[in-house]
């Protein structure tokens, strides 16, 4: 996965506008979608912050049938990870050979997509040459509350986690 890794990063940095510091973007929700955005996001050169207004210990356990063409930027981005989830004999989902789709529990493939959010940020915080103005950071129980627009750009506006009495299900 260092590979993958320096690969990841190298789009991040060829992408990057001009000379100066990355686009900045947030991305609510951690979820598949969120998580996936986050990455395409920095592969095109911004530096992201993830926020989820849930917590770590939220479970949802539907399960979700990917796209093909899904499945084939899964395995891109999750490395090795894809095996564990789709090919190794103990693998968590299924795939469909013969439609190249794909079925999992949606809290397991936001773990593992999380778990490659953290070794992304790792490496780049051990191996960037551009220092800290790139990033990827994942943040839970933190809920949006209002984005402010001014002539220098935007700020995200964030309040007290909600107590949802669906919070452990």
């Amino acid at each position: 996965d260092v590979m993958l890794n320096q690969a990841l990063l190298e789009d991040h940095v060829k992408h990057r506008p001009g000379k100066g510091a990355p686009l900045k973007i947030l991305v609510e929700g951690a979820g598949p979608n969120g998580l996936y955005a986050a990455f395409q996001f920095f592969r095109s050169g911004a530096s992201i912050s993830i926020i989820n207004d849930r917590s770590e210990r939220v479970i949802r356990n539907q399960n979700i049938i990917i796209d093909p063409k899904w499945i084939a930027q899964l395995n891109f981005l999750l490395g090795s990870k894809f095996n564990e989830l789709f090919v190794d004999p103990k693998a968590l989902g299924v795939l469909n050979l013969q439609r190249g789709s794909g079925t999992i529990k949606t809290k397991i493939l936001e773990d593992l997509m999380k778990v490659r959010v953290a070794e992304i940020s790792s490496y780049i915080e051990d191996t960037a040459p551009v220092g800290k103005e790139s990033f990827i950071n994942l943040h839970f129980e933190a809920p949006l509350t209002r984005i402010q627009s001014s002539e220098t750009g935007f700020s995200a506006i964030f309040g007290e986690p909600k107590a949802s009495p669906d919070a452990e299900r």
